[in-house]
């Protein structure tokens, strides 16, 4: 299912002096319980929001500056979105946090690129990194999905070693 975006202009609905400004935010709709918002780092006053075009008003002196600015902003979260979508993947909230947080690599993608690194540096030799690949396919079969850093924990592990079954390199 393809997540929804549209910008929200004051959300919180503050009430306003006629020169105070609100920020303009990216509402990404999940499903009926589950949306969040991104910051734009765009903030109007309310004569340029335009409330029938929900989008800044054409009055406003830096009007396609910042109508480009927004729109970049949702197309750059639309195009990571079908990214994941291309892969097999949702965006998730997990994912949609990674992604603002810039750390848009899952644990696998990092832990492949590490044994791949250390092999290069002659840190491993080929038979440890043959034995490391096949641990992390392992991992990526029992889990089938993208494991975030934050998902990474012992109740993960034991779910990983009661799947599998099979004897990892780490086991004497």
């Amino acid at each position: 299912m393809k997540v929804r975006y549209s910008l929200a202009y004051n959300r919180r609905n503050k009430k306003l002096t006629p020169t105070s400004k609100v920020p303009v935010h990216l509402e990404i709709y999940f499903d009926r319980s589950t949306r969040r918002w991104a910051d734009t780092r765009v903030e109007l006053e309310p004569q340029y929001w335009d409330d029938k075009a929900n989008n800044v008003s054409k009055k406003h002196p830096n009007f396609a500056g910042l109508y480009q600015h927004l729109k970049k902003r949702q197309d750059d979260l639309e195009a990571y979105e079908l990214t994941l979508l291309s892969q097999g993947k949702e965006l998730t909230p997990d994912l949609l946090t990674a992604y603002f947080t810039g750390n848009k690599d899952n644990f696998l993608t990092f832990a492949y690129n590490m044994i791949d690194e250390e092999l290069l540096r002659k840190k491993i030799d080929k038979k440890s990194h043959v034995k490391y690949k096949s641990n992390l396919e392992l991992l990526k079969k029992a889990v089938g999905q993208e494991v975030l850093f934050s998902q990474v924990n012992e109740e993960l592990v034991k779910k990983i070693g009661s799947v599998t079954n099979q004897r990892t390199c780490y086991d004497k």
